[in-house]
């Protein structure tokens, strides 16, 4: 396969881009981050996200030696920009796609693909009641620094370390079921500075805290791997939040690895409308010059087969 194109092994189109890639499959687009330095360290922590049709409220190309595809989302459908709220650089953009100047035919391409999907929506411009995107399962981890955080999906542990303040040496841990949670904030560590990752439990009467080095329910974050992705865990786990349950539309699933739910996937029923589909935009690729003859056949071939 030509390395501008590839598909995926769900059978739906995949577009790489030099930050991460987005393939797209029946009922959304699957965006895999790079594990190198192209991508930045808060998404990497994420390794890939899910964002169901649903989700989609619009998209943009930018234009420039790197053309960029950007997906727009319906408020409340996710995480990520709800959480960061400004404290993401551009570079930790979670729905933006980084190409080269050689993909701005392809992206063209995509971007329509996306109107269209966008266009079969009827609320794609309405809030979204629950989180849509779906992240992979816990546990996820980050090391902070006066601390490291984990959370498994029931429970945040943060444990201690010796640059951790007096009071939190002394506790050694603390552990936060998340059905006691009412709130967690993130703030990013940026130009140096330092952050912090802070939950709020449900007992809490009031919203005085003490400062992040001293506060039991809060680590310090420094440098580039900050904690996002175990904030965003937290976030969309809090009680009264009314998040769909993962796997129900959705690739990923709580019960299973990622790479379980993908062979879940594969050994399902074939959508033989889906295949059909594909093989025709496929067509439309290798029409406008984007894939060869010799890879649209290669591919056509290796879908038919799985009708």
């Amino acid at each position: 396969m030509s390395p501008r194109y590839a598909a995926s092994v769900n059978f739906g189109l995949e577009l790489p881009g030099r930050n991460a890639s987005w393939s797209f499959e029946a009922s959304g687009i699957r965006i895999r981050y790079r594990t190198n330095w192209r991508s930045h360290a808060l998404l990497r922590e994420f390794g890939e996200i899910f964002v169901p049709d649903e989700a989609l409220a619009g998209a943009s190309l930018g234009s420039g030696r790197k053309p960029t595809l950007t997906l727009r989302l319906r408020t409340g459908a996710e995480p990520i920009r709800s959480l960061a709220a400004a404290g993401l650089p551009l570079a930790a953009e979670p729905y933006r796609l980084v190409l080269t100047s050689d993909q701005a035919e392809l992206a063209a391409y995509y971007l329509s693909e996306v109107e269209n999907r966008v266009a079969a929506q009827p609320d794609a411009e309405q809030p979204a009641s629950r989180y849509l995107v779906r992240l992979q399962s816990p546990p996820y981890t980050t090391k902070g620094y006066d601390g490291t955080a984990s959370f498994d999906g029931q429970v945040l542990t943060l444990r201690w370390s010796a640059f951790a303040s007096k009071s939190k040496r002394e506790v050694g841990l603390a552990t936060y079921p998340v059905s006691m949670l009412r709130r967690v904030e993130w703030h990013n560590p940026t130009d140096g500075s330092y952050g912090f990752l802070r939950v709020t439990p449900s007992e809490s009467v009031t919203d005085s805290r003490p400062k992040p080095a001293q506060d039991l329910a809060a680590v310090v974050l420094y440098g580039p791997n900050a904690g996002l992705a175990v904030a965003c865990a937290i976030q969309m786990a809090l009680p009264e939040r009314s998040v769909v349950e993962l796997g129900e539309a959705a690739p990923l699933a709580v019960s299973a690895s990622p790479q379980a739910a993908r062979d879940s996937t594969e050994a399902a029923e074939v959508d033989v409308d889906e295949i059909l589909e594909t093989i025709r935009k496929l067509g439309e690729l290798r029409d406008a010059g984007l894939l060869t003859e010799d890879e649209f056949e290669a591919k056509k071939t290796e879908l038919l087969g799985r009708i």
